[in-house]
Formats: structure tokens, C-alpha cells, sequence
């Protein structure tokens, strides 16, 4: 579920709908929680979070965060590199 959300984030960045992007990220952090996502995958949505309010967020910042979850899923010391 997070990780669609995030790729419905990049196809709303990609078709250039900010606002709802804005939606959705309100939305994120939860289900992100919910499912015990580690502590740096929820600091990069934090990231993430942060650039779509701030109207800079990109369809290829929220695709590279998709790549970053799928890879550190059983690494939670990776770090994303946003």
C-alpha cells in the first residue's frame, strides 16, 4: 500500500496535479507507520513530504524513493539518497 501510494504520487507529480500530490502525502504517514516502516524510510518520506509542500517535489524524486523503500526493506540502516 505505501509503496503504490508513492507510485500514485509520481504519476500525479508526472502529470503535473500538485495538489493532489498534497493529498496524498497527508495520507503517507500513516499507512507508512502502520506498516512499521523503519525509521529512514520514514525519514525520507519526511523528505518527501516536506518538498511537496513546498511545491518542489519531482515525479523522479518520488520514483527513487519507490526504488529506495524496495531496496532498504530488509536494510533499515540504508540511507536514502535524496
Amino acid at each position: 500500500m505505501a509503496l503504490a501510494t508513492l507510485e500514485l504520487a509520481s504519476l500525479y507529480l508526472q502529470a503535473g496535479h500538485m495538489a493532489k500530490v498534497k493529498q496524498l502525502v497527508g495520507q503517507m504517514a500513516p499507512i507508512f507507520r502502520e506498516q512499521k516502516v523503519h525509521r529512514e524510510a520514514l525519514a525520507a518520506l519526511a523528505l518527501f513530504r516536506d518538498a511537496a509542500l513546498q511545491e518542489k517535489a519531482t515525479a523522479a524524486l518520488a520514483r527513487r524513493l519507490v526504488r529506495y523503500l524496495t531496496e532498504a526493506r530488509h536494510d533499515p540502516e540504508r540511507r536514502f539518497e535524496g
